[in-house]
């Protein structure tokens, strides 16, 4: 019985110690796996991101009709919270974003995505997402709503904690551009 305990305490210690040492490669997340489907008119989207420990991957579908038009993977760098399928140029062929958020506890938020065309897919990037102007610490909310992205989050002062922003609360709305073979999400006013 004894040898048994000290067998079972050598196996806890050597599964201890390898979890400290590949520890520095290890993704750590409160949020898992994200998976969701997303229609418009005749498309269909699949929209999956799954976690392993060391790496985060998304998935996604596109299906026009039975029609297979792409799938596609690649590697994010963190969590994805939500995905939605709009049409903000009004041209009458989809679009999908996704909106991902940092861990820690700055919830840095971010957006990527890509609208269907007829003979391809075209990647949106965000212009002017990174703000460096020292008033923001992430805790991003992000939507859609009236043709436009939606962003909001609060605004810092010098000296503010990361958890009490004393600076009120800023939206800025994105617009999306065509910009040559890919499309921008411009911003468009602030509140």
């Amino acid at each position: 019985m004894r040898e048994r305990r000290n067998s079972l305490r050598m196996i806890i210690a050597f599964g201890l110690l390898a979890l400290l040492v590949a520890g520095k490669n290890v993704i750590r997340s409160e949020r898992g796996p994200f998976s969701k489907i997303l229609t418009f008119g005749g498309y269909r989207f699949q929209v999956d991101a799954s976690v392993t420990e060391t790496k985060r991957l998304l998935q996604i579908r596109a299906v026009r009709g039975n029609t297979l038009l792409t799938a596609f993977h690649l590697p994010i760098d963190r969590p994805v919270l939500d995905a939605h399928v709009a049409d903000l140029d009004d041209n009458h062929f989809p679009e999908i974003y996704l909106f991902l958020s940092s861990d820690g506890s700055g919830s840095l938020g971010r957006v990527i995505g890509w609208q269907f065309l007829s003979q391809r897919k075209a990647e949106i990037k965000a212009e002017g997402w990174q703000l460096n102007d020292g008033s923001y610490m992430g805790h991003d909310s992000l939507w859609i709503e009236a043709g436009v992205l939606c962003r909001r989050f609060p605004v810092y002062r010098p000296g503010d904690a990361n958890a009490q922003p004393s600076g009120g609360v800023r939206t800025i709305r994105y617009q999306l551009q065509a910009a040559g073979e890919q499309f921008i999400l411009k911003p468009a006013g602030n509140e």
